[in-house]
């Protein structure tokens, strides 16, 4: 891609901290807003606007990980054994990334955010007093879903949070601002490994995405700030619209081809 004029720079960079600010806020949602803002607002091919959102997705996992960390919202254990899944399979994810085209990866961003929107909407929200101290196989669930999120992750181009968070909160018993902190952190791992692997395909356009990452990580430190502010069902609320409304118009672009 040619270097940006001064108009696109301040587009990228304000594309990146909307979808930080949402992140911040929500955990998800950011790098699902980005692909689409990139590829549609700002003209960038769509593979290479997933390569920039791996980018983005380590910006805000950085970024958040600081912030939900000083409110005890992280979740050490389980973050670290999810990120290590998550490296196998954001380096998976990338790879398939590879062979499939636009349509494809579309597919494939439109059936995760469905399965997150089904399990934010079947799941009640776990109150923290409530929350079991320690959930059977607890290291082997945090294993298996670091590794799903990394798939997704490589493939899509997202942190993989929009689906952790309702993972995390079906299988792990989370309440929503722990599930958020500590997708942050397992966010760092998913996003190293599936940047690497966008970059080895040649995905990450270097230039553009260091303006968008430069706007991620001011957003996401505002909206992690503020998201602690909102009581759970809200939040969990809020999660359900962002995910209507993206799928939506993701489907939207699909059906038109």
């Amino acid at each position: 891609m040619p270097p940006p004029d001064l108009g696109h720079v301040v587009l990228l960079v304000f594309i990146g901290l909307s979808a930080g600010f949402l992140s911040g806020i929500v955990g998800m949602g950011g790098a699902l807003l980005l692909v689409p803002a990139l590829a549609f607002v700002a003209g960038m091919p769509f593979k290479l606007a997933t390569g920039t959102a791996s980018l983005h997705g380590l910006a805000v996992g950085v970024s958040g990980y600081l912030v939900h960390g000083r409110y005890g919202a992280v979740d050490g254990r389980v973050g670290l054994i999810g990120g290590a899944g998550s490296v196998i399979g954001g380096l998976v994810g990338a790879a398939i990334s590879g062979v499939l085209d636009a349509a494809g990866v579309k597919s494939v961003y439109l059936a995760a955010a469905l399965l997150s929107l089904v399990l934010l909407l079947i799941q009640a929200e776990v109150h923290p007093a409530r929350q079991p101290r320690r959930v059977p196989r607890a290291d082997d669930r945090a294993a298996a879903l670091g590794g799903l999120t990394g798939v997704v992750a490589g493939i899509v181009g997202a942190g993989g949070a929009f689906i952790l968070i309702p993972l995390s909160r079906s299988a792990l018993r989370m309440p929503i601002h722990r599930a958020i902190g500590t997708s942050m952190l397992v966010s760092i791992f998913t996003a190293v490994s599936a940047t690497a692997g966008k970059a080895l395909l040649g995905q990450v356009p270097w230039t553009q995405a260091a303006l968008v990452v430069t706007g991620s990580a001011l957003g996401t430190h505002a909206g992690a700030r503020l998201g602690h502010r909102i009581p759970a069902r809200p939040l969990r609320w809020l999660l359900i619209a962002i995910l209507i409304i993206l799928l939506a118009r993701t489907l939207a672009d699909l059906l038109r081809g």
